[in-house]
């Protein structure tokens, strides 16, 4: 996958860009139904998210925490968004 051991910082900004593209697809085609539903295909991304993080030579737990919690932030944003 592209986005495993990205060097830079730029590189690693480009690969978070396209996990989240990629994210964003997987989440319109879910088609979940009830709240409940969208609830647990977020759990499932961030845990997805979470382990694909810690492969990237991310400089810092911090720093590593901190994209998490941006890209939950997002993906909150791009469900509640979502077109029904």
């Amino acid at each position: 996958m592209r986005t495993k051991n990205a060097g830079s910082v730029f590189e690693q900004r480009n690969a978070l860009a396209r996990l989240r593209a990629h994210l964003r697809d997987e989440v319109r085609t879910k088609n979940a139904g009830s709240v409940f539903e969208q609830r647990n295909a977020l759990a499932r991304l961030r845990a997805h998210l979470r382990d694909e993080v810690r492969t990237k030579n991310a400089g810092s737990v911090f720093e590593q925490r901190n994209a998490l919690a941006r890209l939950r932030a997002h993906l909150r944003d791009e469900v509640r968004n979502r077109p029904r």
